[in-house]
């Protein structure tokens, strides 16, 4: 751990005028990663990604130097939304446009106000990268929907990587509140324009306080030599509802975890996966839903397609608390492998405590249906076309939940952008 301790120590010193409990926080957080160290194969809910490039790449932390000079316009935009700039961990104020309802603090005003907010329990954290996080967290933001607020453009919160010149890290936290009966639809989006290898260590935290309801679009499309590590957890309070949809098809690593906490009674959870790997990438979920109380329904599908020698990995598991009767809960992975060098591991798993439920998982991992690639050749369709429309509709399934219109012509469009330049011989 010494690249990772020798950048740490550096940073505290150009940090020196932050408060004494958030210097003591950042402290606690680096000895417990340094106490963990990064995962290995031996751990078994981390097993199938290997971890070991990622200390020896020497990562810096980005400063102002670093911030690139990039014309607004060249920026990926979807459709007519709120937007939250970052560029190379840096937040552009004046390239952000929020609604006055919309309460937005940095990292620091979080702190202030609320520190507890930054803490989870990071001395105990047995998440290495949630630990590492929150000793270098340097880019993000809190952002909090009020009581009764219903925002009808979506927030696109687009975090850049492009023109640096050596290996790179940032550690964003987002922090996503929604008061009472508040709705709206967030885009978290990751791009990267630049082959200079990255590190980017993600944590969005998003509460949802009784009745709200929230959409969220979580996009990753790093530059090839990224490495991408993530944990999003949901906590939702009573008769609250989120819809996640995580699409990704960028950098060489990609680890996400994702966890929910149905708080309480009749709240609900829809998470989906669709992931788009070649050449070398490995693309890894770990997806946890928590079912705390009675009446709460949650449903889980991830799919996979894998080209080339890529491989990827599902780990799904459900728990059903003691008394959380009348609980609903479903979960499919489903993976399409284009080539006989892909590799995918799928793990679904569920822990049921309680008698009166509805409770169902499956994987499935295998290759194009010939039979069905044959009778649309009947109908007279080249094999090639053949080919995309079935890889087409296997995926389209994953995406099926965004409603919004211009989030899911974008996404749409990206899938078919990827199957084109994709060799569907199997």
């Amino acid at each position: 751990m010494t690249g990772f301790q020798s950048e740490f120590n550096t940073m505290m010193k150009r940090w020196d005028h932050e408060p004494e409990a958030l210097t003591s926080l950042r402290s606690s957080s680096m000895e417990r990663f340094n106490e963990l160290g990064l995962p290995t194969k031996s751990w078994e809910e981390w097993q199938y990604a290997d971890f070991s490039k990622i200390e020896p790449a020497g990562y810096r932390m980005t400063t102002a130097k670093d911030l690139p000079s990039i014309p607004e316009g060249t920026l990926e935009k979807i459709g007519d939304a709120h937007r939250i700039v970052i560029l190379n961990g840096h937040y552009q104020a004046t390239m952000t446009d929020l609604p006055k309802e919309i309460k937005i603090q940095t990292l620091m005003d979080v702190f202030q106000s609320e520190p507890s907010a930054l803490q989870n329990g990071s001395v105990s954290e047995a998440n290495p990268f949630r630990a590492l996080n929150t000793a270098f967290m340097n880019s993000g933001l809190s952002v909090e929907i009020p009581e009764g607020i219903i925002l009808t453009k979506p927030i696109h919160l687009l975090f850049h990587t492009a023109d640096i010149d050596e290996a790179v890290m940032n550690h964003p936290r987002l922090l996503i509140q929604l008061g009472a009966n508040a709705e709206a639809v967030f885009i978290e989006h990751y791009t990267g324009g630049t082959s200079t290898p990255y590190f980017q260590n993600c944590v969005t935290d998003v509460s949802l306080s009784d009745n709200s309801k929230m959409d969220h679009i979580r996009i990753q499309e790093e530059g090839v030599s990224a490495s991408h590590i993530a944990s999003t957890h949901y906590s939702i309070g009573a008769n609250g509802s989120a819809t996640g949809t995580h699409f990704v098809s960028g950098s060489a690593l990609y680890r996400q975890n994702i966890s929910v906490s149905l708080n309480g009674q009749g709240a609900e959870a829809n998470v989906n996966g669709l992931c788009l790997s070649d050449q070398n990438q490995h693309l890894d979920h770990f997806v946890t839903i928590d079912h705390k109380k009675p009446h709460c329904k949650s449903g889980q599908l991830f799919k996979n397609i894998l080209s080339d020698t890529s491989s990827g990995a599902f780990n799904g598991r459900i728990m059903v608390r003691p008394d959380s009767q009348k609980t609903d809960a479903q979960q499919t992975n489903k993976n399409l492998l284009l080539s006989d060098s892909a590799l995918m591991n799928s793990n679904p798993q569920l822990e049921i405590y309680a008698d009166d439920v509805k409770c169902a998982h499956g994987s499935t991992s295998g290759q194009l249906d010939q039979e069905a690639v044959f009778y649309l050749q009947s109908r007279g369709i080249k094999e090639e076309k053949a080919k995309l429309i079935l890889i087409n509709g296997f995926a389209g399934e994953a995406i099926q939940n965004v409603k919004n219109e211009a989030a899911h012509t974008y996404l749409d469009n990206r899938l078919n952008e990827w199957l084109e330049n994709r060799d569907t011989n199997t």
